[in-house]
């Protein structure tokens, strides 16, 4: 047994080096989006076409509240990350409500998401930019939303904060440089 024991070890070791080789990589091309150029992007009118895009019993449960802004961005990956943090809230909590806050606060571009969903406990608000991490049933996700989201933050400049309390719903940030 010892042998074999190792031998499971080494090769668990092995694939997950490789996994974390694939996602970094999947990661990475989110971010910018396979060769996807910056483009001026009007927020309001970005965000309102990713809100017009969801499934209408999801539509009629998102409110849109941003400033006129005029943000550079791959537009790919921006919507990538936007739309990845809202599919979670109605993914966790199907009669979600979902508001979408769009401001410039000190030359950063703050894109605040906050659901009324069931908020996650300290484990799960710890871990949930983790790859695979999820508490959803297998049929309903992978666990690498947050992860892309985080990533595609990164690769931008800025960085995604997450804010939660089990009971009191989640608020996602996504915080980019505004030049």
């Amino acid at each position: 047994g010892e042998t074999e024991l190792l031998e499971d070890a080494r090769l668990i070791r092995e694939e997950t080096r490789r996994s974390r080789s694939i996602l970094d990589a999947l990661a990475e091309r989110a971010g910018k989006g396979v060769g996807e150029a910056s483009e001026a992007l009007n927020l309001r009118e970005f965000l309102d076409a990713i809100v017009r895009a969801q499934p209408e019993k999801r539509r009629t449960r998102i409110t849109l509240e941003t400033e006129p802004i005029v943000y550079h961005a791959p537009p790919g990956a921006l919507r990538t990350a936007i739309e990845s943090i809202v599919n979670n809230a109605f993914e966790i909590e199907a009669e979600n409500h979902v508001h979408i806050d769009a401001r410039a606060v000190d030359n950063e571009l703050v894109i605040a998401i906050r659901d009324r969903g069931p908020g996650m406990d300290a484990e799960t608000l710890a871990r949930a930019t983790e790859p695979f991490y999820t508490h959803k049933s297998a049929h309903r996700g992978m666990g690498l939303g947050l992860y892309l989201t985080d990533s595609i933050a990164r690769e931008l400049g800025g960085r995604l904060d997450i804010r939660s309390a089990e009971g009191q719903g989640t608020e996602l940030c996504l915080r980019l440089p505004m030049s």
